[in-house]
C-alpha cells in the first residue's frame, strides 16, 4: 500500500491575471483546494466576470 499523501509537491506561481477560473486551462478553486479534489471545469461566463473585476490588465 502506499501513502496516502503525495511524496512530492509540484509549486507553481502565475503573473497577475494569466490564468482566470473558467478559461481552457485547470485551475483550483480555494475552497476547494485540497489533494485529489477535481479542477475546475471551463465556464466562459466565470472567466468573463473574473476579467471585469481585475484592477489592471494582466501581466505578461
Amino acid at each position: 500500500m502506499g501513502p496516502e499523501f503525495p511524496l512530492a509537491y509540484h509549486i507553481t506561481f502565475g503573473t497577475y491575471g494569466m490564468r482566470l477560473h473558467g478559461d481552457e486551462r485547470e485551475t483550483v478553486h480555494r475552497r476547494r483546494n485540497q489533494f485529489g479534489e477535481p479542477f475546475v471545469e471551463r465556464n466562459d461566463r466565470w472567466r468573463t466576470d473574473d476579467a471585469r473585476r481585475m484592477a489592471a490588465r494582466p501581466s505578461r
